[in-house]
């Protein structure tokens, strides 16, 4: 289950912005998002409520949590929340333990939020030997903020963030290829581009002929599917049999 920001602008063309769950979508299930300045709000079965800064839809930051419910159970926990009180408080309701209700444990929780703005780092990963975008790099920034890690898509654009500004450091890695740590600076309700080209861990210039076993005469336009555990590549062979690969990774 996920929080997603959608572009509703055009009804013909909606457009999902971005998502975020609570913990990648594995176990909580979101129950109903309110959003309040820009905030959404949301409960989570076992895992309480989330406030997630939603002023930038295209790069959504958890910024807060508070967790009503220790226990495990699918449906157990969190079931309400509302954020709209004139005091600013939210209420949050727990459900009666849902396999067995005559167990208890419903409660009602008044909280006291902090809104805050999220710091915002985004960018573009590239592989340094052909120039072309770096698709499931991993970005990671390095502080006990939850959520703040994500993979370059498949433009190797990626954004991610966190509550906490300050100094801080970040790591981008991908398999095949020697990981870099960056220094940054994030600011609240800013954004840091930090674009990265991330080299090769071992390249080759690899050239190749493809030949009649018979006569050994040289086959034009031959398609040839090369299966790596890094990479991977479709081609087809020049009119002399030949195709030549720029840094090919290395690995089988």
């Amino acid at each position: 289950s996920f929080v997603t920001a959608y572009d509703v602008s055009d009804p013909g063309d909606i457009r999902e912005l971005d998502r975020i769950a609570r913990d990648e979508g594995m176990q909580s299930i979101g129950h109903n998002t309110h959003v309040l300045n820009d905030w959404a709000i949301t409960s989570w079965y076992t895992d309480g409520l989330t406030i997630v800064d939603a002023h930038r839809p295209i790069n959504l930051i958890q910024v807060a949590r508070f967790d009503t419910w220790a226990a495990d159970g699918k449906f157990d926990g969190c079931w309400g929340v509302y954020p709209f009180l004139p005091s600013g408080n939210i209420v949050a309701s727990n459900i009666p333990i849902f396999q067995n209700p005559g167990a208890g444990a419903g409660r009602l929780f008044v909280l006291s939020p902090t809104y805050l703005r999220a710091c915002y780092l985004e960018g573009q990963i590239v592989d340094g030997c052909t120039g072309q975008a770096l698709i499931g790099a991993d970005i990671k920034i390095n502080h006990t903020d939850p959520l703040n890690f994500t993979q370059s898509d498949n433009t190797g654009i990626y954004r991610t963030g966190q509550p906490t500004p300050g100094n801080f450091t970040a790591t981008i890695s991908k398999a095949g290829y020697l990981s870099q740590t960056i220094n940054i600076s994030l600011k609240t309700a800013e954004v840091t581009e930090l674009n990265v080209t991330l080299e090769p861990s071992a390249a080759f210039n690899v050239a190749a002929v493809v030949m009649d076993m018979q006569g050994g005469t040289p086959l034009a336009n031959t398609d040839i599917a090369l299966n790596g555990d890094v990479q991977s590549y479709n081609l087809k062979t020049d009119a002399f049999g030949k195709v030549d690969i720029s840094c090919m990774p290395g690995g089988n």
